[in-house]
């Protein structure tokens, strides 16, 4: 029998002994409280909120509204929302972000961002303003925070665009050709050893 100055949450209307060895408890103010056999406990509250604490300390509190957190011992905390987003915190401070439509965003704790797309997409953002995208096709363009460009093709072709709008393009079998802004084209073979200069007559 518990004495007269427990608090009323503590005081239980009956305790029920599950088929599972669980023992179910409903308090006076009307909370369900689930004792599992292996120490761990779920509480049903009256406005809709459950909390259950897992054996190995893994915290699933859910709300009325579909939402759901769980906390891991780890101190990661993954949130479910009821339209089937996902935001997870690492206690490292970086966080993973999936959007119902399947995009995946990895925020990193040093400020570098990727996301995934279902189509194959993959955009990655440095802290230091780098884009780096892959397409689906294995294509990959990489934005330098000055505007210049690399972009290298699945076959292998590399082309280098610069500030300055001139581009060198490098083919598979060593090709290189370069397009300067005044339009002027010099193409160096792969068995030439310099690169022309515009100026200059091509041999």
């Amino acid at each position: 029998t518990l004495s007269s100055s427990s608090a009323a949450s503590d005081v239980y209307k009956r305790q029920t002994v599950l088929k599972d060895g669980s023992t179910l408890d409903v308090r006076d103010d009307g909370t369900r409280v689930q004792l599992f056999k292996d120490g761990g406990r779920a509480e049903e509250y009256t406005d809709g909120r459950r909390m259950q604490l897992n054996a190995d300390g893994t915290r699933i509190d859910s709300s009325p509204d579909g939402t759901r957190v769980q906390t891991n011992p780890d101190g990661t905390t993954i949130t479910t929302n009821v339209d089937g987003s996902q935001v997870q915190v690492n206690p490292d401070g970086s966080k993973v972000t999936t959007s119902p439509d399947g995009v995946v965003t990895l925020t990193g704790g040093d400020g570098m961002v990727v996301t995934k797309y279902p189509d194959g997409r993959r955009e990655q953002t440095n802290a230091d303003g780098t884009r780096i995208e892959t397409f689906a096709d294995g294509r990959r363009l990489q934005t330098n925070p000055n505007g210049s460009t690399i972009d290298i093709l699945t076959d292998g072709t590399r082309t280098d665009t610069f500030v300055d709008g001139k581009k060198v393009r490098a083919d598979p079998d060593g090709t290189r050709t370069t397009t300067f802004v005044s339009g002027t084209v010099s193409v160096k073979p792969v068995s030439y050893t310099h690169l022309t200069l515009p100026t200059k007559r091509i041999v």
